[in-house]
């Protein structure tokens, strides 16, 4: 059994880890951010990947607000700002398409829905599973143009980090759904990596 003590240095680690994580991530959006308005292109780049984790970030926070995690309110602010300057690139040098701004629309629909919904945690979740598939848009792009673009490889590392940090979580605390949840993030990382050995002296 653990003790009051014991449990409150658990809190203060794992969210220690959580911000310096989001710390990390959000480094690494700058350095992408960067990247594209240097070259003033998106090759490679998925938009829908992009959109879908700007919308998820305000996702993180609402969550951490309802249910006093702050370190996650943390990471939904700080990471979610990198993700403007991207976003603006992408409106500036190549445009959005109908879909995407269909797609838009229903994920304001959606973090609108959070703060409504009787199950506020399985809705959260729902949502987050549509995580591993969304980055999966992001490999795709890269195998489909046969380039790394202007796609910024420390982002495999941070995602990689990240996955590994909160799949040990959840092996301790025992939370099989995030178990699974990081499972399926295993599959674009690892076909990132392929994809960066592949095309990596190309650049």
């Amino acid at each position: 059994m653990e003790t009051p003590v014991v449990s409150a240095q658990l809190q203060f680690w794992s969210s220690l880890g959580v911000m310096s994580l989001s710390t990390y991530w959000a480094i690494v959006q700058i350095k992408q951010g960067l990247k594209i308005h240097k070259e003033e292109k998106v090759d490679s780049i998925s938009v829908v990947w992009m959109m879908f984790f700007f919308f998820l970030c305000p996702l993180y926070l609402s969550h951490g607000v309802m249910n006093d995690l702050w370190a996650m309110v943390y990471h939904g602010s700080v990471r979610g700002l990198t993700y403007i300057p991207i976003l603006w690139g992408i409106w500036k040098f190549r445009g959005y398409r109908k879909f995407e701004f269909a797609l838009g629309g229903l994920l304001i629909v959606a973090l609108i829905m959070h703060w409504f919904v009787p199950w506020e945690k399985p809705y959260f979740f729902i949502f987050a599973l549509a995580g591993p598939f969304a980055t999966s848009l992001q490999p795709l792009a890269i195998y489909r143009q046969k380039t790394l673009g202007v796609f910024e490889p420390h982002v495999i590392l941070a995602m990689l980090c990240a996955n590994l940090f909160w799949h040990l979580f959840s092996i301790y605390f025992q939370d099989w759904p995030l178990f699974v949840l990081c499972l399926f993030y295993y599959i674009p990382i690892v076909w990132l990596i392929q994809l960066w050995f592949k095309y990596r002296k190309a650049r």
